[in-house]
């Protein structure tokens, strides 16, 4: 992800998280015009840092600790890492991060922003 990419999603923020699903493996997130699918691995941050759960946990744990991004706002959205800028680290409302890590091409992400034109096939820019 550029810099003005980056720029470009943080211009449609805050995201609204109203719509959750996982189905191994594929995660889910959306709400009012936006959705992020997840096919590649990824792991959720609690609000000090610890890793609360990832792609590779057991089902039912992901189901349960999932419910802690249900009706909160990605409030910023930054790179998952500095040496490889290609995916993205949300940041939660609750203080919550969900960082992703895609193996292109074969496990991807895909961020749709409708009320921004955007569309992210992990790692490249579509549209």
């Amino acid at each position: 992800m550029t810099a003005t990419n980056l720029e470009r999603l943080r211009g449609c923020l805050p995201l609204r998280i109203e719509e959750l699903s996982y189905d191994e493996p594929s995660l889910v997130l959306g709400g009012a015009g936006w959705s992020l699918s997840v096919l590649s691995s990824w792991r959720l941050l609690d609000e000090h840092g610890a890793v609360t759960l990832g792609g590779q946990s057991k089902e039912n744990d992901i189901r349960e600790h999932l419910q802690a991004l249900a009706d909160v706002d990605v409030v910023n959205v930054g790179i998952q890492s500095e040496s490889l800028p290609v995916d993205p680290r949300l940041q939660l409302s609750n203080g919550f991060v969900l960082e992703i890590f895609s193996d292109y091409p074969f496990d991807t992400w895909v961020w749709k922003v409708r009320n921004c034109d955007l569309i992210y096939v992990g790692p490249l820019l579509l549209k």
